[in-house]
């Protein structure tokens, strides 16, 4: 009992820490990059050396939604499945769920339609091919502007596109009406500026771009600043991690603004907190409420070891894309490894909209429970499922109208989460404990 009440602390006070890492998919993804999830759960993937964008459903069935495998640029207007990508990089969702992706060696950005499956360009002219963008067409169509070597995409809460165009050294942004505009960054590539207007600073936008809650703007400076910038509503920019000098590990529990990095992607945890994939050092991390940096994933070693375990002592290889699933769990792309791996924070939870329980007197006893749980007052027949916190199923059965019990001798002490579907599939989750 002393093992488990030990265990019960560690997994509920650590919101950080001491989480467990699986593998959410290891076939057929190639070099995955960007990483974005829509509000239902679906994983889109970008692969910039496979040329293609992916997708995991919720039922962990992977397709392409786009590209044909090959580097060019064609289709727009057609099926995205038969267009021609070049090494496509960071990805967006919108709230009608169409995806959004930078093609940086085709200078555009790209929009497949949710509902019909067409691809279209939305931002860029060509003509495609490394150092052969330009730049042009602020304050006028996007569709008409030219970009250079465009790698990070993200909306604000009005629906706005921004996009980190690289080789502007600018984050230009495409309002609603598909008007493009610089909006920070002076065109000078570097890392200076900081304290005053973003328009006025010399900044690096790389891979990743996003906003948080307050309209704060972020964005990761990697292939030689080795930096996090921040630019606030009053449109000053600072440096937020990172003391850009160098980017191999220097510890963790230190100073954000003290850490070596080399920062590929950010993104936002529902607990308000900023999370960055630090690619060299083969690590997630995180900055935390008293503004230091820590590991939530990855022991630094280049690998993939360590599924089913803690995940700040598990390998990972050149992480890129991270991206959070409306649950809180982490999801990220082990692009060393060809894998999506996930970092459980919210086990008992799913992505997709649970409707309200259907068994309105269902009593669950006892729990903690050694031997066997008693469910009563079941007002249907009923398929059960016990799942251990990595989302894997341990047992499952079939449960009659009123009063049932479930042999859980089978089961390690611990934490698992029992999920009851109803002859409708209404769902109920809830959390057992075994001593």
């Amino acid at each position: 009992m002393k093992s488990f009440l030990l265990f019960f602390l560690l997994f509920f006070s650590c919101p950080i820490h001491a989480q467990i890492i699986t593998t959410v998919d290891s076939i057929g993804l190639y070099n995955p990059g960007g990483l974005a999830i829509d509000s239902h759960g679906n994983l889109y993937i970008t692969s910039p050396l496979g040329y293609k964008v992916q997708r995991i459903d919720t039922n962990g069935v992977v397709t392409t939604i786009a590209g044909t495998g090959s580097a060019g640029f064609s289709g727009d207007g057609g099926p995205a499945t038969a267009a021609m990508l070049n090494q496509p990089a960071g990805i967006a969702v919108d709230t009608l769920g169409n995806i959004f992706f930078a093609d940086p060696q085709n200078q555009r950005v790209r929009k497949i339609d949710i509902t019909t499956g067409i691809i279209s360009t939305i931002a860029g002219i060509g003509p495609g091919g490394l150092g052969t963008g330009g730049f042009s067409g602020d304050n006028s169509l996007a569709t008409a502007a030219a970009l250079n070597n465009p790698l990070g995409v993200c909306f604000d809460t009005s629906g706005n596109l921004y996009v980190s165009d690289n080789g502007n050294a600018r984050i230009r942004k495409i309002s609603n009406s598909g008007i493009i505009t610089s909006v920070f960054g002076n065109g000078i590539y570097g890392n200076a500026g900081d304290g005053g207007p973003a328009t006025a600073a010399s900044i690096e936008p790389g891979w990743s771009i996003l906003f948080d809650s307050y309209g704060d703007l972020y964005f990761t400076q990697s292939s030689s600043c080795h930096t996090v910038r921040k630019i606030n509503t009053s449109g000053i920019i600072s440096t937020i991690v990172g003391d850009s000098t160098f980017y191999i590990y220097n510890g963790d529990n230190i100073l954000a603004s003290d850490a070596h990095l080399d920062p590929q992607c950010i993104a936002l945890g529902i607990n308000g907190l900023l999370y960055i994939s630090d690619g060299y050092n083969n690590r997630i991390r995180v900055i935390d409420n008293s503004g230091r940096i820590q590991t939530v994933a990855g022991n630094g070693i280049p690998g993939s070891f360590g599924d089913g375990g803690l995940a700040n002592a598990a390998e990972v290889h050149s992480p890129s894309g991270i991206a959070f699933d409306p649950c809180g769990n982490l999801y990220i792309a082990d692009n060393g490894n060809y894998r999506i791996r996930k970092v459980s924070f919210n086990p008992a939870c799913w992505p997709t909209e649970i409707p309200k329980t259907p068994f309105i007197q269902l009593t669950l006893y006892p729990n903690p429970a050694k031997d066997e749980i008693q469910v009563d007052n079941l007002s249907t027949n009923t398929n059960y499922a016990i799942l251990n916190i990595t989302g894997i199923i341990e047992q499952s059965g079939t449960l009659q109208k009123g009063n049932n019990t479930i042999s859980i001798k089978s089961l390690p002490p611990g934490l698992h989460i029992l999920e009851l579907t109803d002859d409708d599939g209404k769902k109920t989750v809830k959390k057992i404990v075994k001593q």
